[in-house]
């Protein structure tokens, strides 16, 4: 299903985040500042390995983050 997205949108798969959901998972738990940071740090990251060029919607596509982000 990606490949036939991909000219469409910017497709990330839960492989690719696996450190997003991680720490989405331990916020969604302790909801503490320096969890919510840690959650924020790795989105941050997740997005600058994306090409800031590429005007595509992005999609970011795991259960994992379902009822977890702030």
């Amino acid at each position: 299903m990606p490949a036939l997205l991909k000219p469409h949108l910017g497709v990330f798969l839960r492989p690719q985040m696996r450190a997003l959901c991680d720490s989405a998972q331990v916020w969604s738990v302790s909801r503490s500042a320096a969890d919510k940071a840690r959650l924020r740090h790795e989105a941050a990251t997740l997005a600058k390995g994306w090409n800031q060029s590429d005007a595509r919607p992005v999609v970011l596509a795991t259960k994992d983050l379902v009822g977890r982000m702030p």
